[in-house]
């Protein structure tokens, strides 16, 4: 009788979306899980800045940058990562996907170039070429990270929902295939000229958000890759928050002085 793994012998992985305005640490974020091994960094919105990240001890060295923006080019890397990984399963810790939203935007410009107004056609393809990359990055035995814009929604009462800027079945599919889905903003900080960064990975009224794994807080500041996966592989909990996260909490919840009356 065929012996088949089970979980116990599977390596773990996560896979992550994090998405939000320009200048919200997006990019930064993704690169960190460098510090964990050799990142493969599909780098489409040419946002890797060598003299950002090496200030932050990440490894520059440990990130293999990747700038093809064809389907049929993406999808040979991935095959090719593949490749590497079946001859030496340490060959990568994760891939990254830098962002999606230009994906579609590469992707776009491909199916249709010079259209003033792609077809409703063109838009269907580039959803389903989407879906195959995302997903064949998911399927590999690494850590993928995935980021995108954030998309600003109205309904019919004036209120604004904020999701992943992609097509909408592209980002429903892509929050299907991923773990934690995070909001990520820059909240400003009195006296300080740096903000702090903080991803949201529970849905609120107005915003996308997911934790399959239950396991990180509602809110967290510096959400660098390996940071978060020290939330699921249980070097930190929501109990026991890491030092960065428990000093922002003590800032976040300071407790209201009572005011006097006369």
């Amino acid at each position: 009788m065929t012996q088949r793994p089970t979980l116990d012998d599977q390596r773990t992985t996560i896979n992550v979306l994090l998405y939000g305005d320009n200048g919200t640490c997006k990019t930064p974020s993704s690169a960190c899980a460098a510090r964990l091994g050799r990142v493969a960094f599909i780098d489409l919105e040419r946002g890797l800045q060598r003299a950002a990240l090496e200030p932050h001890g990440v490894p520059v060295a440990n990130i293999e940058v990747i700038r093809e923006t064809s389907h049929e080019g993406l999808v040979d890397v991935i095959r090719q990562i593949a490749s590497e990984l079946a001859r030496d399963p340490e060959a990568f810790t994760a891939v990254v996907l830098d962002s999606v939203s230009e994906l579609q935007r590469c992707l776009l410009e491909e199916t249709a170039p010079g259209r003033d107004r792609p077809a409703q056609g063109d838009y269907q393809a580039i959803t389903q070429q989407t879906r195959r990359i995302c997903r064949g990055l998911r399927d590999l035995p690494v850590h993928a990270i995935f980021t995108a814009h954030v998309r600003r929604d109205e309904d019919a009462d004036g209120e604004v929902h904020l999701g992943p800027a992609l097509t909408p079945t592209a980002a429903n599919d892509l929050l299907g295939l991923v773990d934690l889905a995070g909001y990520m903003r820059a909240a400003p900080r009195a006296g300080q000229d740096e903000p702090e960064y903080v991803s949201a990975f529970r849905p609120g009224r107005k915003f996308i958000a997911k934790d399959r794994f239950g396991l990180l807080p509602p809110r967290l500041v510096h959400p660098t890759f390996d940071r978060i996966l020290s939330y699921v592989d249980s070097t930190y909990s929501i109990a026991e928050p890491d030092p960065e996260q428990a000093a922002y909490m003590a800032r976040v919840h300071k407790p209201v002085k009572p005011t006097t009356t006369t």
